[in-house]
């Protein structure tokens, strides 16, 4: 490791424990995050670093692999994707994953499945939406 960067995070674990670290040091230490040691817990935590990932962050981010994989797209709105202009696709807090069908006749979203598992998601998907 760069050893100016190292320097640096010390100076840093030195404003943690002297309680008087800045917010742009909190910046600083969180695009520093890579160069920190994986076993420096204090760091790891200061600079947002989750101690493990959650199995619900895990189901999220494979639903959303399998959405990407199907031709959909991240919208601008979080947890939305979308396919083309006829499709819409939520990801609820909950994983659970509604699929809305643009109806041009009444302007808007009428026709919509939700999916209670990544299973009977990935069905849907290979059937109706193929890559």
């Amino acid at each position: 490791m760069n050893k100016a960067i190292q320097e640096h995070l010390e100076y840093l674990r030195g404003e943690i424990l002297a309680e008087r670290i800045s917010y742009n040091e909190i910046w600083e230490l969180q695009e520093l995050k890579s160069f920190i040691n994986p076993d420096d817990v204090l760091l790891l935590e200061w600079a947002g670093v989750p101690e493990f990932e959650s199995e619900e962050i895990k189901t999220y981010k494979a639903i959303e692999e399998l959405l990407k994989k199907h031709g959909f797209i991240q919208s601008t709105v979080p947890h939305e994707f979308t396919k083309g202009k006829p499709y819409k696709a939520v990801i609820w807090k909950s994983n659970k994953v509604t699929i809305c069908h643009y109806t041009p006749t009444y302007g808007r979203y009428l026709y919509s499945n939700t999916y209670n598992t990544k299973s009977e998601l990935k069905k849907e998907l290979e059937k109706n939406h193929p890559y």
